[in-house]
């Protein structure tokens, strides 16, 4: 059994994960790819540090706006679903209303008991027809060792221009047309932007 080493300054960065659907995390330099899944309005990745800590980030294109309240039942019915197939308890949950990137979102702290005792921190946020997941994955015995870099993912979270409206605005000014002008309209709208 190999108990990992945490550095104490552990340097975040941008530069490996950039999703489509508008939402960048800072990850740690040592960390890798563990897992991605991505479709046309999917987009889901896990990193991790080769030991028992990982972040998953999932990013999703909804065909309607997308409620914070909504999001959070969904969220719930989806682990519970997912809970029963995979042996997973949730001990004890806490939430918390934060504000990230500016934006209104949730934060919620679970004490979940799989093959080991596992504290998930999810902060799940909403902006129009975009919404993304976060979860931060850490075993209990390392959970308060871990709070810093926790600190340091939730500020490094920045909110960007989607892809679908970033090539909107660029068909729009190659080709300032009506239709053009209309597809711009509408990713704004999805973007609330």
């Amino acid at each position: 059994f190999i108990i990992p080493t945490i550095p104490k300054q552990t340097k975040l960065s941008y530069d490996s994960y950039f999703p489509k659907h508008g939402i960048i995390v800072a990850i740690p330099d040592h960390w890798i790819r563990e897992h991605q899944k991505t479709d046309k309005n999917y987009n889901s990745i896990t990193f991790g540090d080769k030991t028992v800590c990982n972040l998953t980030i999932e990013t999703k294109f909804n065909d309607q706006p997308v409620e914070l309240d909504g999001m959070e039942e969904q969220f719930f019915n989806s682990l519970n679903t997912n809970s029963s197939s995979n042996h997973i308890l949730v001990k004890s949950r806490e939430r918390e209303q934060i504000i990230v990137a500016g934006y209104s979102a949730i934060y919620l702290k679970l004490n979940i008991l799989s093959w080991t005792e596992l504290i998930s921190h999810v902060v799940l946020l909403a902006r129009g027809n975009y919404s993304y997941i976060i979860i931060y994955n850490v075993p209990k015995w390392l959970n308060s060792a871990e709070q810093t870099l926790l600190t340091n993912f939730l500020s490094s979270i920045i909110v960007v221009t989607p892809d679908r409206l970033a090539e909107a605005r660029r068909n729009h000014t190659l080709i300032p047309s009506d239709k053009n002008k209309h597809l711009l309209l509408r990713e704004l709208d999805y973007a609330k932007e």
